[in-house]
């Protein structure tokens, strides 16, 4: 049975994606590793992945990560029937908080290499695939050290993109962000 609790802890399973996800917005004004992800490539006459994917936003991305795993994991005395993960125990919740932050990257840069390929100016709106490219590549790579379920899964692959388009337009509305999609 699915209940809102659960509903909770697959949210709070995902938060280092979440925080990854959203690092690399707010350290765009550092100029240190500003080096493209594709380091300027093209495949087809067309940039592999753009110059918005950086190594910079996926470095601070993963250690963004690290440190919701470790607020987790700080946090987790207080909350001790909380969550689909152990807790308790740091090295699970970093490798998890690292390959999720990791794949979280990964997958927003597959969807940009698509973008690139169909002409899709970086910025624009692509819906859903802005919406969920981050989430499945922050899942796929979980899912090689831990399995939450379908039931999981599925709550995570629906509420995400939800919760991506609210973030996004409170985004905006503070002028973080360029456009509220």
């Amino acid at each position: 049975m699915i209940t809102f609790k659960f509903v909770l802890e697959c949210l709070y399973l995902m938060l280092p994606a979440y925080f990854a996800n959203m690092t690399p917005v707010f350290v765009k004004g550092y100029k240190f590793l500003d080096i493209p992800l594709d380091a300027n490539k093209h495949f087809r006459g067309k940039p592999i992945l753009g110059r918005n994917k950086t190594w910079r936003g996926l470095i601070f991305a993963v250690i963004a990560a690290g440190f919701v795993a470790l607020f987790q994991f700080f946090i987790y005395p207080a909350i001790p029937d909380f969550g689909l993960i152990y807790y308790s125990d740091f090295r699970i919740v970093l490798v998890i908080a690292l390959l999720s932050g990791f794949g979280d990257i990964f997958g927003d840069a597959i969807e940009s290499f698509f973008k690139r390929q169909l002409n899709i100016q970086p910025g624009k709106a692509w819906i859903p695939f802005d919406q969920i490219d981050f989430v499945v590549g922050a899942v796929a790579l979980m899912l090689i050290v831990f399995n939450p379920g379908w039931e999981a899964l599925i709550i995570i692959l629906v509420i995400s993109p939800i919760l991506h388009l609210i973030i996004n337009f409170i985004g905006y509305k503070l002028k973080i962000r360029k456009n509220a999609i």
